[in-house]
């Protein structure tokens, strides 16, 4: 499938106006500095306390860098995000969108099949900034208070989208291991399906300029902030609507292997048109 029937996912990508939210952007430190090295920082969280002209000057002092993954805004369940840009760098820091369900067709017959009888188990305890091993005593200790309340869910690899009945590759970076596979197992089948997500036939690429609105449907898309822009300032802001709880092709929803944050954002009540 190619041309527009490929992009069916990403064609709701479209102006809006007067949202702003939370920030895309989240930061780590290359060098020890004080309590800010070693761990993410969530601008929108920590920098709200700083004048907003000072923070990116107070990141560069600091050498933070500006993270690189794969990923699937959601709580119990999103169903769309809006990034809008407010500070643009003159080169780089672009935003792609996969359309995963272009990568669910994209599968061959054989690992499709397999692909819709699993489960992914996604968690917090994935330190997307820096290895576990590189920690010194400080930070493993943040680290502990971070992972205090561990948090897992059984989502399925598959899911069916609520309102077109499309099926998605629901999968991510915080997706860490299948369910009923050890994990070596589960990285390599992960890593599979996960490169049918990125293929360049099933991307688009945001190239922002201020004020620009994109909107996109977390239940049949991914994306990934390119850090391709130095020190340069680069500040979007978010905002997510709470969506319904992911099912499967057999019709069973996620459900909570560990910890229960039920509480964070209320489960909207999806029905098909």
């Amino acid at each position: 499938m190619t041309g527009p029937n490929r992009r069916h996912a990403l064609g709701t990508v479209a102006a809006l106006a007067g949202l702003a939210a939370t920030s895309e952007v989240q930061a780590q430190s290359r060098n020890s500095a004080e309590n800010l090295s070693g761990y993410a920082v969530n601008l929108d969280t920590w920098f709200k306390q700083v004048p907003f002209e000072q923070r990116f000057t107070l990141a560069k002092q600091h050498n933070f860098k500006f993270i690189e993954f794969w990923s699937v805004d959601r709580g119990n369940g999103t169903k769309a995000s809006t990034l809008r840009g407010i500070v643009i760098p003159p080169y780089g820091g672009n935003t792609l969108i996969a359309n995963t369900g272009a990568a669910y067709r994209d599968l061959p017959d054989t690992l499709r099949a397999f692909a819709d009888t699993l489960r992914a188990v996604h968690t917090n305890d994935y330190d997307y900034a820096v290895p576990p091993e590189s920690l010194n005593e400080a930070e493993r200790e943040r680290r502990k208070i971070f992972l205090s309340t561990r948090y897992e869910t059984a989502h399925p690899v598959v899911r069916v989208h609520p309102l077109t009945g499309e099926r998605g590759l629901f999968i991510g970076d915080f997706a860490q291991r299948i369910a009923g596979l050890a994990k070596g197992e589960s990285y390599e089948l992960l890593k599979i399906l996960q490169q049918y997500v990125t293929r360049p036939e099933n991307i688009l690429r945001v190239t922002w300029e201020p004020g620009q609105l994109v909107l996109f449907d977390n239940r049949i898309t991914q994306h990934y902030a390119v850090d391709n822009y130095d020190d340069a300032p680069r500040r979007l802001n978010r905002v997510t609507v709470a969506g319904d709880i992911p099912v499967g092709i057999d019709g069973s929803p996620s459900y909570s292997v560990k910890g229960d944050a039920s509480h964070y954002t209320p489960v909207a009540a999806i029905q098909a048109a």
